[in-house]
């Protein structure tokens, strides 16, 4: 297994970045939200969703929310996140580099810290690309 898919299955990572909480989460959505021009009910694929709180946020703001993470430990955290908020979101545990769909998205979102942890530089270019391709 590689180091960074121990890192975010680790019990440490939450607690490393325990101070980026929900409402820091809900801030940046708005912002993004009040800025993009989207029609009712837009869809989001949110690569390495991490914990939710992105997701959750979004799905709040009554977007069609896919959610993708490698960690089960944290896609865990993350559907407990969106019961309590009562957001519906469609997880999927994957690695973004395996995720395959046939679904087209109105926004692709990569938030945080989830590039750059690959060997090569290429591996990192081509995750920007995929997200680039799926809106």
């Amino acid at each position: 297994m590689t180091w960074y898919k121990d890192w975010f299955n680790s019990e440490h990572y939450l607690r490393v970045y325990s101070h980026r909480d929900q409402s820091e989460a809900e801030r940046l959505v708005e912002l993004i939200s009040k800025n993009l021009n989207f029609n009712a009910n837009p869809s989001l694929l949110d690569m390495a969703c991490g914990a939710g709180r992105h997701a959750v946020a979004f799905a709040k703001l009554g977007f069609k929310v896919t959610a993708i993470d490698i960690s089960p430990r944290l896609i865990s955290e993350a559907k407990l996140s969106a019961e309590q908020a009562s957001a519906e979101i469609d997880f999927v545990l994957s690695d973004i580099l395996e995720y395959e769909s046939n679904k087209r998205f109105d926004l692709v979102i990569n938030l945080f810290t989830s590039i750059g942890y690959f060997e090569k530089d290429v591996i990192n270019d081509l995750i920007l690309l995929l997200i680039f391709l799926r809106a």
